[in-house]
C-alpha cells in the first residue's frame, strides 16, 4: 500500500475551538493514563503529566526530508491513538516486561520501545495506516518486528542502512548492490512475496551487533535468514521454532552461545542450516531429527558434542560439516562412531568431522557415497583398515586422513584415486617408523606436524629428505 498523503487545510481558529481543542487533547490524555494503567501496571506508575509530555514529544520533527510544510502533519491526539493501537498488537509477540521499560523521561530504553516510539512519532506509513478505515495488522505487526531487530543490532551503525525506517513499506526495505563489483552482496535487506509478507532476511556481512530478538521470529511469512559474518552475540532462541516455513537458517562467523534448542526439529522444511564458527555449546544428538529435506548442516567451529547427530532421515543431504568442536572449553567435542546410516546419504558431496574425538572404524557403508568430493577425518582418534572403502569414491578430490590410527598404507588407493589432494600419516615418526605409507599425498603427518611431500622434520621444521631413501618407494 503507498502512502497517503494527509494536508490540513488552513482554518482560523476561535477562541471556543480552541478551548474545545483543549479539552479533546485532555480526553485523549486520559485515555493513554487508563490504557497504559490496564496494559502496563509499570507505567501506571508514570502521572498523567509525564504521559503528556511524552505524546507531545512524540509531535515534534514529524516532517521529512523533500516533504513540503503541509505534508505528513499529524495531531499529537492521532499519535497518541496510533501509540495505543500499536502498543496492543506489540502485546501479541513481546513481553509486557520489554513494554514496560522507559526511563524517568519517558524515553524508550529498549529495542522494543524505540520501534514503538518511532512508529507512533516519526513513522509516516504506520501514521497514514491509522487513517484508512481499516488497517492491516499483519503489515504493521511485520514493520514492529523488524524495526525491533534494527534498534536491538543496532541498527544505526550498520554498513547498509538499506532503507531500514524508510517511509516506505518493508518490502522496499532492501538495496541491490552491483553485482559485477561485489559479487558476493548483489542484495541486502528484506524480500517478500506477491502478498506484500516478508518472506527473506539478508544482511551479511553487514556489522551487525547486538542479539537477534524474539520478535523477528514472529514473522511467521519469512523462509530464509541470513546473518551471517557480523557481530551477533546471545543465544539463538527457542522461538526459531515458530518459523514453520523456514528453509534457510544461516548465522555463521558471530558470536553467538547456548545450547542449540531440540525443537529445530520441529522446522520439518529447514533445508539449510549454518551456524558455523560461534561459541555454541552442548549435546546436539536429537536436534535435527526427522528433517527430511536438510540440505546442509553446517555445526563446525562450535563447542559442541556428543555422539554424531540424528540425522537419518536427511537423504537429501549433500553436506555435512561437523570439523572443529570442543576446542573453546577444551571439551571433547563430537564422540562415539560414524554412524551406518551414513550409507544412506547417497547425494553427499562434503563430508568433514575434522578435530573431534569420533572413533572406531570408518563404517563400510562410506564406500557407498559415490559422488563424495570432499572427505576430512584429520584429527580423530579413527582406526583399522579403510582403504577397501576408499576405491569406490571415485569423484574424491580431497581426502584428509592425517591425525588418526588406521593400519597400513594408502598405495592401492593412490592408484586407484586420481589427482586426488591427499594427506596422511607418513610422516617420519620418532624418527624411527611411517605410520602409513602413501606416496601420492602432497602433505605427509605424525602427531606433531605436517610437512610436504618428501620432506621430514628436523631441527623443528620441514627439511628435504631422499623421498625414497626414507619411504621405500
Amino acid at each position: 500500500m503507498g502512502v497517503s498523503r494527509f494536508v490540513m487545510d488552513e482554518v482560523d481558529i476561535t477562541e471556543d475551538e480552541c478551548t474545545e481543542d483543549i479539552e479533546k487533547q485532555n480526553a485523549n490524555e486520559e485515555r493513554m493514563v487508563a490504557f497504559y494503567s490496564s496494559n502496563f501496571r509499570c507505567l501506571a506508575l508514570c502521572t498523567s503529566i509525564g504521559l503528556v509530555a511524552l505524546v507531545l514529544g512524540l509531535g515534534l520533527g514529524l516532517g521529512l526530508e523533500g516533504s513540503s510544510p503541509d505534508e505528513n502533519i499529524f495531531t499529537p491526539e492521532h499519535q497518541a491513538t496510533t501509540l495505543e493501537y500499536i502498543s496492543s498488537l506489540a502485546i501479541q509477540i513481546s513481553s509486557p516486561e520489554t513494554l514496560n521499560v522507559f526511563d524517568n523521561n519517558m524515553i524508550p530504553s529498549n529495542p522494543q520501545t524505540e520501534a514503538l516510539k518511532w512508529m507512533s512519532s516519526t513513522d509516516v506509513f504506520t501514521l497514514n495506516e491509522m487513517k484508512q478505515s481499516s488497517t492491516n495488522e499483519v503489515v504493521l505487526l511485520q514493520r514492529y518486528a523488524l524495526a525491533t531487530f534494527y534498534f536491538s543490532t543496532s541498527g544505526d551503525s550498520w554498513h547498509h542502512k538499506v532503507n531500514f525506517l524508510s517511509p516506505e513499506h518493508i518490502c522496499e526495505w532492501g538495496t541491490y548492490h552491483d553485482v559485477m563489483t561485489k559479487p558476493n552482496d548483489m542484495y541486502k535487506g528484506v524480500f517478500c512475496d506477491n502478498d506484500q509478507l516478508a518472506t527473506s532476511l539478508f544482511l551479511d556481512m553487514n556489522s551487525l551487533t547486538g542479539q537477534i530478538p524474539d520478535e523477528l521470529y514472529h514473522i511467521s511469512s519469512l523462509k530464509k535468514i541470513s546473518l551471517g559474518k557480523n557481530r551477533l552475540e546471545g543465544q539463538i532462541s527457542s522461538k526459531l521454532a515458530l518459523l514453520k516455513n523456514l528453509t534457510s537458517f544461516i548465522v555463521n562467523q558471530n558470536l553467538l552461545i547456548g545450547e542449540l534448542d531440540d525443537n529445530i526439529a520441529t522446522l520439518q522444511s529447514l533445508q539449510v542450516f549454518n551456524v558455523h564458527n560461534n561459541r555454541l555449546e552442548g549435546n546436539v544428538e536429537d536436534s535435527f531429527k526427522n528433517l527430511s529435506e536438510l540440505i546442509i548442516l553446517d555445526l563446525g567451529d562450535n563447542d559442541l558434542s556428543g555422539n554424531f547427530p540424528d540425522i537419518s532421515a536427511s537423504l537429501q543431504l549433500k553436506s555435512i560439516n561437523l570439523e572443529i568442536n570442543g576446542h573453546y572449553n577444551d571439551n571433547m567435542g563430537f564422540t562415539g562412531e560414524i554412524p551406518a546410516f551414513i550409507g544412506n546419504f547417497v547425494l553427499l558431496e562434503t563430508l568433514d568431522l575434522s578435530s573431534n574425538s569420533f572413533t572406531g572404524n570408518v563404517p563400510s557403508e562410506i564406500g557407498q557415497i559415490f559422488g563424495l568430493k570432499r572427505l576430512d577425518l584429520h584429527s580423530n582418534d579413527f582406526f583399522g583398515n579403510f582403504k577397501d572403502e576408499l576405491l569406490n569414491l571415485k569423484e574424491l578430490d580431497k581426502l584428509l586422513l592425517n591425525g588418526n590410527n588406521f593400519d597400513g598404507d594408502f598405495g592401492e588407493a593412490c592408484e586407484k584415486l586420481d589427482d586426488i589432494d591427499m594427506t596422511a600419516d607418513c610422516l617420519l615418526e620418532d624418527n624411527s617408523y611411517i605410520k602409513n605409507s602413501c606416496y601420492c599425498c602432497a602433505y605427509c603427518c605424525n602427531k606433531d606436524a605436517c610437512c610436504p611431500q618428501g620432506e621430514a622434520i628436523g631441527s623443528n621444521k620441514c627439511i628435504s629428505v631422499d623421498a625414497i631413501g626414507l619411504f621405500g618407494l
